[in-house]
């Protein structure tokens, strides 16, 4: 078993079902999501939270998650989403992309438009709604289409989940951020420090709901947030400006 597989089904406790689905899985061809990568997971954030949704999924008891057209609709949808992110689409087209990769599956418009009412354009309850770069992954939510009766606990899961992981990564990134102009929560309003120190505690919060439902990863969040904090705090919050 390797270091990566251990850290999934005995530090996170994931279900052995999704760490074995997932880990053996081929990276997919000719995906930018995907691109320069050799295996389909990895401890990185961007792969990590799939296992991790997959897991908090399966042990709400949603039908179909293992399911090779749902991964399918999540490689297509990430796809799409790598080439908006780099540019070479833009964010409209983005969203078109996602609404054709739906259709080919059978999702009706007025289901797509469901979709984007209940889980993409959803508001975050935990989060004021100034902080837009935290929804900025939501488009991979299309990929829950499949699951058009539990769409309260989808979104409920990814707020617990990706808003953290999509901070940490802006504390890393803030000096390329404000260089390139690109989107990140800290920058979502005036004062790096005042969004700061409004975030943090939100997140205590809103990772809270997954101790019920799996403790090791409420409390593997709970070890990133904090490392997070303690290893950007000094060095970069109170360090850089806006000038």
């Amino acid at each position: 078993m390797s270091t990566l597989q251990t850290y999934l089904e005995f530090d996170l406790a994931i279900h052995p079902d999704v760490v074995e689905l997932l880990y053996s899985r081929q990276v997919p061809k000719n995906n930018d999501y995907w691109k320069g990568r050799k295996t389909f997971l990895s401890q990185s954030p961007g792969y990590l939270f799939i296992p991790i949704l997959f897991d908090l999924f399966l042990k709400s008891n949603l039908d179909k998650v293992l399911s090779e057209t749902h991964l399918l609709l999540i490689e297509e949808i990430l796809h799409s989403a790598a080439k908006q992110e780099a540019n070479q689409i833009t964010n409209i087209q983005h969203q078109q992309e996602c609404h054709s990769i739906l259709s080919r599956v059978g999702i009706s418009e007025k289901e797509i438009s469901r979709i984007e009412n209940s889980l993409v354009k959803r508001p975050f309850s935990n989060f004021p709604a100034k902080y837009k770069s935290l929804q900025r992954a939501n488009s991979y939510l299309y990929s829950t289409a499949l699951f058009p009766h539990d769409y309260d606990m989808i979104f409920t899961h990814w707020e617990s989940v990706m808003p953290l992981f999509l901070f940490l990564d802006d504390l890393t990134d803030l000096q390329d951020d404000i260089d390139t102009q690109s989107e990140n929560c800290l920058l979502d309003s005036p004062g790096i420090e005042n969004n700061f120190f409004e975030l943090h505690p939100l997140f205590i919060k809103s990772i809270k709901p997954l101790e019920k439902i799996n403790k090791n990863i409420y409390l593997e969040l709970n070890r990133l947030r904090q490392e997070g904090i303690a290893a950007t705090l000094g060095e970069t919050i109170l360090t850089i400006t806006l000038s």
